[in-house]
């Protein structure tokens, strides 16, 4: 079962991720962690859908996302070194989805695409506003996939140690 939505909620509203308004629902994502799908369970969380809702179980959700990002690299880097820039914009656009998904959830909030609440997140990279819209407005560029790269670095390292403060015994 496939279920199309437009007119997306502000949270999602975004040219860059969605260029139509529109979003399709099937319902594998309700049986089943599908992380190749950016946005998806947000969607669903600010549609009324009942699913999973990866941000509330980072420890979770957050490394099965980040064992996609190994395959989106390989992708995205064998694109850019055949020099095939513009095929590579669609698999740039799902790796940056990726990874401000991974930069909510590791704060245990929903991923807005919109970076609706970025500052106040207290997980993320130096700079991660002017870094993660510097890729979205050239995700042909190699340097954006670069950016991306340490970006993606960068937020693991800052969620294991958060997870390894979290987990510390108390004294």
């Amino acid at each position: 079962m496939t279920w199309q939505h437009s007119g997306l909620n502000s949270c999602l509203a975004s040219p860059f991720f969605f260029p139509e308004g529109v979003l399709e629902w099937e319902a594998r994502f309700s049986s089943a962690f599908t992380p190749e799908e950016p946005f998806i369970y947000e969607f669903a969380f600010f549609t009324g859908l009942s699913t999973i809702r990866p941000w509330e179980d980072p420890e979770l959700y957050v490394p099965l996302l980040l064992e996609e990002w190994p395959d989106q690299k390989t992708e995205i880097g064998i694109l850019f070194k055949n020099r095939n820039r513009h095929a590579a914009v669609p698999a740039m656009r799902k790796a940056i989805g990726m990874f401000i998904q991974l930069l909510y959830w590791t704060n245990s909030l929903p991923a807005s695409p919109s970076l609706a609440g970025l500052e106040n997140l207290g997980i993320k990279p130096a700079n991660a506003r002017e870094r993660i819209e510097f890729i979205i407005s050239s995700p042909a560029l190699h340097h954006s996939f670069i950016q991306l790269s340490e970006l993606f670095i960068e937020q693991q390292k800052q969620f294991a140690i958060a997870t390894v403060r979290k987990n510390r015994p108390k004294k």
